[in-house]
Protein backbone atom coordinates (compact mmCIF):
# COMPACT_ATOMS: atom_id res chain seq x y z
CA UNK A 1 0.00 0.00 0.00
CA UNK A 2 1.53 3.33 -1.05
CA UNK A 3 1.80 6.36 1.23
CA UNK A 4 0.05 9.71 0.75
CA UNK A 5 3.32 11.25 -0.50
CA UNK A 6 3.96 8.39 -2.94
CA UNK A 7 0.45 8.56 -4.31
CA UNK A 8 0.58 12.30 -5.04
CA UNK A 9 4.07 11.98 -6.53
CA UNK A 10 2.87 9.24 -8.90
CA UNK A 11 -0.45 10.90 -9.74
CA UNK A 12 1.27 14.24 -10.46
CA UNK A 13 2.78 12.64 -13.59
CA UNK A 14 -0.67 11.73 -14.89
CA UNK A 15 -2.37 14.94 -13.83
CA UNK A 16 0.22 17.23 -15.39
CA UNK A 17 0.02 15.31 -18.66
CA UNK A 18 -3.79 15.49 -18.61
CA UNK A 19 -3.54 19.24 -18.06
CA UNK A 20 -1.05 19.74 -20.91
CA UNK A 21 -3.11 17.55 -23.25
CA UNK A 22 -6.23 19.62 -22.57
CA UNK A 23 -8.14 16.83 -20.81
CA UNK A 24 -9.03 18.99 -17.83
CA UNK A 25 -10.08 21.80 -20.15
CA UNK A 26 -12.37 19.27 -21.86
CA UNK A 27 -13.86 18.47 -18.44
CA UNK A 28 -14.50 22.16 -17.81
CA UNK A 29 -16.23 22.48 -21.16
CA UNK A 30 -18.78 19.88 -20.00
CA UNK A 31 -19.79 22.06 -17.05
CA UNK A 32 -19.27 25.61 -18.33
CA UNK A 33 -22.71 26.78 -17.16
CA UNK A 34 -22.23 25.50 -13.59
CA UNK A 35 -20.65 28.46 -11.80
CA UNK A 36 -19.83 26.95 -8.40
CA UNK A 37 -18.41 23.43 -8.19
CA UNK A 38 -17.92 21.09 -5.26
CA UNK A 39 -14.91 19.00 -6.27
CA UNK A 40 -14.40 15.72 -4.42
CA UNK A 41 -10.65 15.06 -4.47
CA UNK A 42 -8.26 17.78 -5.62
CA UNK A 43 -5.46 15.26 -6.23
CA UNK A 44 -2.26 16.94 -7.37
CA UNK A 45 -4.16 20.16 -8.08
CA UNK A 46 -4.33 20.33 -11.88
CA UNK A 47 -8.08 19.73 -12.11
CA UNK A 48 -8.68 22.52 -9.59
CA UNK A 49 -6.35 24.78 -11.56
CA UNK A 50 -8.31 24.12 -14.76
CA UNK A 51 -11.56 25.02 -12.98
CA UNK A 52 -9.98 28.23 -11.66
CA UNK A 53 -8.74 29.20 -15.14
CA UNK A 54 -12.31 28.77 -16.43
CA UNK A 55 -13.46 31.14 -13.65
CA UNK A 56 -15.42 28.63 -11.59
CA UNK A 57 -15.84 29.06 -7.87
CA UNK A 58 -14.50 25.85 -6.35
CA UNK A 59 -14.78 24.13 -3.00
CA UNK A 60 -12.41 21.15 -3.22
CA UNK A 61 -12.26 18.46 -0.55
CA UNK A 62 -9.51 15.89 0.03
CA UNK A 63 -8.49 13.65 2.92
CA UNK A 64 -4.82 13.77 1.88
CA UNK A 65 -2.98 16.83 3.30
CA UNK A 66 -0.18 16.29 0.76
CA UNK A 67 -2.75 16.71 -2.01
CA UNK A 68 -3.99 19.95 -0.47
CA UNK A 69 -0.47 21.35 -0.21
CA UNK A 70 0.28 20.39 -3.81
CA UNK A 71 -2.92 22.09 -4.95
CA UNK A 72 -2.16 25.25 -2.97
CA UNK A 73 1.32 25.42 -4.51
CA UNK A 74 0.07 24.95 -8.08
CA UNK A 75 -2.71 27.52 -7.69
CA UNK A 76 -0.48 30.14 -6.10
CA UNK A 77 2.22 29.58 -8.74
CA UNK A 78 -0.46 30.41 -11.30
CA UNK A 79 -1.48 33.58 -9.40
CA UNK A 80 -4.77 32.34 -7.92
CA UNK A 81 -5.91 33.08 -4.40
CA UNK A 82 -6.74 30.00 -2.38
CA UNK A 83 -7.69 29.45 1.24
CA UNK A 84 -8.06 26.44 3.53
CA UNK A 85 -11.47 25.98 5.11
CA UNK A 86 -11.48 26.46 8.87
CA UNK A 87 -14.91 27.39 10.22
CA UNK A 88 -16.70 29.40 7.54
CA UNK A 89 -16.86 29.48 3.76
CA UNK A 90 -17.36 32.77 1.93
CA UNK A 91 -17.33 32.49 -1.85
CA UNK A 92 -16.84 36.25 -2.30
CA UNK A 93 -13.05 36.08 -1.82
CA UNK A 94 -11.10 34.05 -2.65
CA UNK A 95 -13.02 31.88 -5.09
CA UNK A 96 -11.00 28.70 -4.44
CA UNK A 97 -11.41 26.90 -1.12
CA UNK A 98 -9.72 23.69 0.02
CA UNK A 99 -11.09 21.50 2.77
CA UNK A 100 -9.27 18.61 4.49
CA UNK A 101 -11.99 16.10 5.20
CA UNK A 102 -12.88 12.44 4.62
CA UNK A 103 -15.97 12.57 2.44
CA UNK A 104 -16.61 8.80 2.68
CA UNK A 105 -17.03 8.66 6.46
CA UNK A 106 -18.67 12.10 6.72
CA UNK A 107 -20.77 12.34 3.56
CA UNK A 108 -23.97 13.24 5.45
CA UNK A 109 -22.22 16.06 7.35
CA UNK A 110 -20.60 17.26 4.13
CA UNK A 111 -23.99 17.17 2.40
CA UNK A 112 -25.53 19.32 5.14
CA UNK A 113 -22.80 21.94 4.62
CA UNK A 114 -22.94 21.78 0.81
CA UNK A 115 -26.72 22.21 1.01
CA UNK A 116 -26.21 25.61 2.67
CA UNK A 117 -23.81 26.87 0.00
CA UNK A 118 -24.46 28.15 -3.55
CA UNK A 119 -23.11 24.91 -5.08
CA UNK A 120 -24.35 24.13 -8.61
CA UNK A 121 -22.57 20.85 -9.35
CA UNK A 122 -20.74 17.98 -7.66
CA UNK A 123 -17.61 16.85 -9.53
CA UNK A 124 -15.72 13.60 -9.04
CA UNK A 125 -12.80 13.34 -11.45
CA UNK A 126 -10.82 10.09 -11.71
CA UNK A 127 -11.72 8.75 -8.23
CA UNK A 128 -8.82 7.01 -6.54
CA UNK A 129 -6.24 7.74 -3.90
CA UNK A 130 -4.19 6.03 -1.27
CA UNK A 131 -5.96 4.14 1.46
CA UNK A 132 -5.16 3.58 5.12
CA UNK A 133 -6.29 0.46 7.03
CA UNK A 134 -8.95 2.29 9.08
CA UNK A 135 -10.50 3.79 5.95
CA UNK A 136 -10.48 0.37 4.33
CA UNK A 137 -12.49 -1.05 7.23
CA UNK A 138 -15.18 1.62 6.90
CA UNK A 139 -15.37 1.09 3.16
CA UNK A 140 -15.66 -2.69 3.55
CA UNK A 141 -18.57 -2.09 5.93
CA UNK A 142 -20.16 0.14 3.30
CA UNK A 143 -19.96 -2.65 0.72
CA UNK A 144 -21.49 -5.12 3.17
CA UNK A 145 -24.41 -2.71 3.73
CA UNK A 146 -24.81 -2.48 -0.05
CA UNK A 147 -25.33 -6.23 -0.22
CA UNK A 148 -21.85 -7.51 -1.11
CA UNK A 149 -20.59 -10.65 0.63
CA UNK A 150 -17.12 -10.97 2.15
CA UNK A 151 -16.08 -13.29 -0.69
CA UNK A 152 -17.33 -10.83 -3.32
CA UNK A 153 -15.38 -8.01 -1.69
CA UNK A 154 -12.20 -10.07 -1.67
CA UNK A 155 -12.70 -11.23 -5.26
CA UNK A 156 -13.78 -7.94 -6.79
CA UNK A 157 -11.71 -5.38 -4.92
CA UNK A 158 -7.94 -5.51 -4.70
CA UNK A 159 -5.21 -3.59 -2.89
CA UNK A 160 -3.31 -1.65 -5.53
CA UNK A 161 -2.26 1.89 -6.32
CA UNK A 162 -5.92 2.84 -6.82
CA UNK A 163 -7.97 0.34 -4.80
CA UNK A 164 -11.32 -0.29 -6.46
CA UNK A 165 -12.87 -0.49 -3.01
CA UNK A 166 -11.94 3.14 -2.42
CA UNK A 167 -13.23 4.12 -5.87
CA UNK A 168 -16.62 2.55 -5.13
CA UNK A 169 -16.82 4.34 -1.78
CA UNK A 170 -16.02 7.75 -3.29
CA UNK A 171 -18.63 7.32 -6.01
CA UNK A 172 -21.20 6.21 -3.47
CA UNK A 173 -20.45 9.22 -1.24
CA UNK A 174 -20.65 11.66 -4.16
CA UNK A 175 -23.94 10.18 -5.36
CA UNK A 176 -25.36 10.26 -1.82
CA UNK A 177 -24.48 13.96 -1.46
CA UNK A 178 -25.97 14.73 -4.87
CA UNK A 179 -29.22 12.98 -3.95
CA UNK A 180 -29.48 14.65 -0.54
CA UNK A 181 -28.73 18.11 -1.99
CA UNK A 182 -30.70 17.54 -5.22
CA UNK A 183 -27.67 18.49 -7.33
CA UNK A 184 -26.26 17.17 -10.61
CA UNK A 185 -23.20 14.96 -10.32
CA UNK A 186 -20.50 14.74 -12.99
CA UNK A 187 -18.30 11.65 -12.82
CA UNK A 188 -15.14 11.60 -14.92
CA UNK A 189 -13.65 8.14 -15.35
CA UNK A 190 -10.74 6.77 -17.35
CA UNK A 191 -10.21 3.30 -18.68
CA UNK A 192 -11.41 1.08 -21.49
CA UNK A 193 -14.88 1.49 -22.97
CA UNK A 194 -16.14 -1.66 -21.27
CA UNK A 195 -14.77 -0.66 -17.85
CA UNK A 196 -16.36 2.78 -18.00
CA UNK A 197 -19.73 1.60 -19.29
CA UNK A 198 -19.97 -1.07 -16.59
CA UNK A 199 -19.19 1.45 -13.87
CA UNK A 200 -21.67 4.05 -15.14
CA UNK A 201 -24.45 1.48 -15.46
CA UNK A 202 -23.73 0.31 -11.90
CA UNK A 203 -24.34 3.83 -10.56
CA UNK A 204 -27.82 3.87 -12.05
CA UNK A 205 -28.54 0.46 -10.52
CA UNK A 206 -27.06 1.06 -7.06
CA UNK A 207 -28.19 4.65 -6.45
CA UNK A 208 -31.10 6.96 -7.12
CA UNK A 209 -29.20 8.67 -9.93
CA UNK A 210 -29.96 8.67 -13.67
CA UNK A 211 -27.46 9.59 -16.36
CA UNK A 212 -28.58 12.26 -18.81
CA UNK A 213 -25.39 12.78 -20.80
CA UNK A 214 -22.18 10.91 -21.56
CA UNK A 215 -19.24 12.00 -23.71
CA UNK A 216 -15.91 10.29 -24.33
CA UNK A 217 -12.43 11.52 -25.15
CA UNK A 218 -9.60 9.21 -26.11
CA UNK A 219 -6.41 9.89 -24.13
CA UNK A 220 -2.77 9.02 -24.63
CA UNK A 221 -1.07 6.18 -22.78
CA UNK A 222 -0.17 6.77 -19.15
CA UNK A 223 3.14 8.63 -18.65
CA UNK A 224 6.22 6.89 -17.32
CA UNK A 225 6.43 7.22 -13.56
CA UNK A 226 2.70 7.78 -13.21
CA UNK A 227 -0.16 5.59 -12.07
CA UNK A 228 -0.85 2.92 -14.68
CA UNK A 229 -4.20 1.47 -15.66
CA UNK A 230 -4.63 -2.20 -16.50
CA UNK A 231 -7.22 -4.94 -16.52
CA UNK A 232 -7.82 -7.64 -13.92
CA UNK A 233 -4.86 -9.64 -15.29
CA UNK A 234 -2.51 -6.70 -14.98
CA UNK A 235 -2.30 -6.14 -18.73
CA UNK A 236 -2.39 -2.59 -20.03
CA UNK A 237 -5.55 -1.44 -21.78
CA UNK A 238 -5.02 -0.97 -25.51
CA UNK A 239 -7.27 2.10 -25.67
CA UNK A 240 -7.89 4.49 -22.81
CA UNK A 241 -10.69 7.03 -22.60
CA UNK A 242 -11.91 9.75 -20.35
CA UNK A 243 -15.68 9.58 -20.12
CA UNK A 244 -17.86 12.27 -18.59
CA UNK A 245 -21.16 11.00 -17.22
CA UNK A 246 -23.62 13.63 -15.98
CA UNK A 247 -26.08 12.19 -13.47
CA UNK A 248 -29.15 13.72 -11.84
CA UNK A 249 -31.20 12.50 -8.87
CA UNK A 250 -34.24 10.54 -10.06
Amino acid sequence: MISQEQYIYAWEHNAKQHFVDGDYEWVCNQISHYKTVFEIGCGAGYSTLALAIKKHNVLSIDINPIALQSTISILKNNHFDVELVTHTIDFCHPNIWLWECDVVSNWDTVAAIVNQLPINLILLCNPGGNQDPELRKSEANLLLKCGFSFSEINERYHEGNIPLLHKFSLIDAAASIAIKCDLPFLLIERGSNSQINEEFSQIEIDTNMRMVQQTKRRIRREPEGGIMLGNADGEMSEELYWSAGLFFPR
